[in-house]
């Protein structure tokens, strides 16, 4: 019986993410979203570089996109707005904030 031969392993060079920042947001939060962005396996992130997929971040959802400012997201129970959101994928956009407003406490 033939042996076969293992599969090389695919080695891909690393494709950025492109990431955008909005606003301020702390030097912590934008080291921890150039890391989670580096750490997609190759061809994840080959993928969604082809396809033109992008990292938004920003202080906070609403700041990232104004017009979500005091509208309730589809499904969510009532007097919860886009303030109370932490992130979000919008077609090829992966929109993430540094902060959000607790629905409890409204801060």
């Amino acid at each position: 019986m033939a042996k076969s031969l293992p599969n090389p392993p695919i080695s891909l060079p690393p494709m950025p993410i492109k990431i955008k920042h909005r606003g301020k947001t702390s030097l912590g939060f934008k080291a921890e979203i150039k890391a989670a962005a580096a750490s997609l396996p190759p061809t994840v992130a080959a993928a969604l570089q082809q396809a033109g997929a992008q990292i938004v971040a920003g202080r906070r959802v609403i700041n990232i996109d104004r017009s979500l400012k005091g509208v309730q997201p589809r499904g969510w129970p009532a007097g919860m707005t886009w303030d109370n959101v932490d992130g979000f994928a919008n077609r090829l956009d992966a929109v993430i904030a540094e902060e959000y407003m607790d629905a409890i406490t409204n801060q």
